[in-house]
């Protein structure tokens, strides 16, 4: 019984059956997609963010005011760098200072600014 009506349906309004059946085709097509597309972004920073700090399993930073925009912490001392490397485990340190939107200058001073 069901099956006659859905055929008559279909055999009646066969564009209408069309347009049913490629708007749900798409909607399936275009959440597939949005899953496909946000695991590879998941998988591709997951792997930058592995390569970044990969060995990396503490850091030892100086302190830094909060809301500080400028991220500067002094440099850690030579007595600490040697504490640090005399400890179990230790495969190394690297003293660093990381410093986020840093302008250079020339030998006036004068800032420089790229070429557009």
């Amino acid at each position: 019984m069901i099956f006659k009506l859905i055929r008559r349906n279909i055999s009646g309004k066969p564009f209408r059956f069309l347009l049913t059946c490629s708007a749900v085709t798409l909607g399936v097509m275009f959440t597939v997609g949005v899953f496909v597309f946000t695991d590879g972004l998941r998988a591709t920073f997951g792997s930058i963010a592995e390569d970044i700090d990969g060995d990396t399993e503490y850091a030892v930073r100086s302190e830094v005011d909060f809301g500080d925009r400028e991220i500067v912490s002094a440099p850690l001392g030579d007595d600490v760098v040697d504490l640090l490397n005399n400890i179990d485990g230790v495969v190394g340190v690297q003293p660093q200072i990381f410093k986020f939107g840093s302008v250079p200058i020339d030998g006036d001073g004068e800032a420089q600014t790229p070429n557009a």
